[in-house]
């Protein structure tokens, strides 16, 4: 839904500073809640999944009024906040329909990270039913009730 220059305008419609550097140890990302600063590794560059799931995921924190190193549920709601903004529940559904429910897969499908489709899932598990369409409900955004486009084709092309 989002992509990076989504994400980009985003910061600069709420007044945040974008600063590509060389973050320490395996730091993709991070961000100064009181300087309203995102830091970008800049070896994300050759990582476009990475890249959007970790600017999506700190700008989460920002939107979340995070402040400070957060607990696990701290980064959970921040990578919940990412998915839905990268996510649509359309495409997932179809990408799930096709793939099954493989994060990684879907992850490459959906041009995200296995983490921010985790936390679709998450989301999705706990979310009450969307109409995409008239008629076409997608039950907890899964692509199970989405009506076949012919009879022979298999639930899933992989047997996970």
């Amino acid at each position: 839904m989002m992509s990076f220059t989504d994400l980009c305008d985003y910061a600069h419609e709420i007044d945040v500073t974008i600063v590509w550097a060389r973050m320490a140890g395996t730091y993709a990302a991070a961000v100064d809640a009181a300087t309203r600063t995102v830091y970008l590794d800049n070896r994300l560059d050759q990582h476009p999944a990475e890249l959007v799931s970790a600017f999506a995921h700190e700008l989460g924190h920002l939107a979340l009024g995070h402040v400070g190193p957060q607990d696990a549920k701290g980064e959970d709601r921040a990578d919940e906040w990412a998915a839905r903004r990268l996510i649509s529940p359309v495409e997932y559904a179809a990408a799930e329909r096709i793939l099954g429910p493989n994060p990684f897969l879907l992850g490459v499908e959906l041009g995200v990270t296995m983490r921010i489709v985790r936390a679709w899932q998450r989301v999705a598990a706990s979310s009450p039913c969307v109409v995409s369409e008239p008629g076409v409900r997608l039950s907890s955004y899964s692509s199970r009730a989405l009506p076949r486009v012919s009879g022979d084709e298999p639930d899933l092309l992989f047997d996970f």
